[in-house]
C-alpha cells in the first residue's frame, strides 16, 4: 500500500518542484531580492542584504541551488548569476490547481503551502518550524 503513496507523490514531483522554486523565488523578492538576467552576486552578499538568519543560512545555500536545478541561477565558484529572470506565477491558482489534481497528496501539499507562505519569515528567524 505504501508504495502506491509513494508513486501518487512521484506523479505530481515536476509540478511540485516548480511550485516549490516559485516559493524560493516569492520569498526572497518579499525579502527584497530583484533578480535581473546578468545579475551577480555571492552567497554571504545576498544572503547579509536580505538580512537572512545565521541560523538559516546553509537552507539558504540549498534553496539558491533549487533555482540553479529551476535553471534562474547559474554558479560559478562562490559567484551566482542571473541566467533567466523568474516569471510571475499565481501560486495560489497552481497550489490549487494540484490539490485538485491531486486531492489524495493534500496532506503533503498542504505542509508546502505552510511552509512556503512563511519562507520569508522563516529565513529572517521571525518563526521557527513548529510556528
Amino acid at each position: 500500500m505504501q508504495q502506491v503513496g509513494i508513486e501518487r507523490h512521484e506523479a505530481m514531483g515536476v509540478e511540485l518542484d516548480g511550485l516549490c522554486g516559485a516559493y524560493v523565488v516569492q520569498a526572497l523578492c518579499e525579502l527584497g531580492w530583484e533578480p535581473g538576467h546578468g545579475d551577480e552576486f555571492t552567497t554571504e552578499s545576498l544572503g547579509e542584504g536580505l538580512r537572512i538568519s545565521a541560523q538559516h543560512r546553509r537552507l539558504f545555500v540549498c534553496l539558491l541551488g533549487m533555482l540553479q536545478e529551476d535553471g534562474i541561477l547559474e554558479a560559478k565558484g562562490s559567484t551566482w548569476r542571473v541566467v533567466r529572470e523568474p516569471g510571475a506565477v499565481d501560486l495560489r491558482a497552481e497550489m490549487e490547481a494540484l490539490k485538485e489534481a491531486h486531492k489524495g497528496s493534500a496532506a503533503l501539499l498542504g505542509l508546502v503551502e505552510r511552509c512556503g507562505t512563511h519562507l520569508s519569515r522563516a529565513l529572517l528567524g521571525e518563526v521557527g518550524p513548529l510556528d
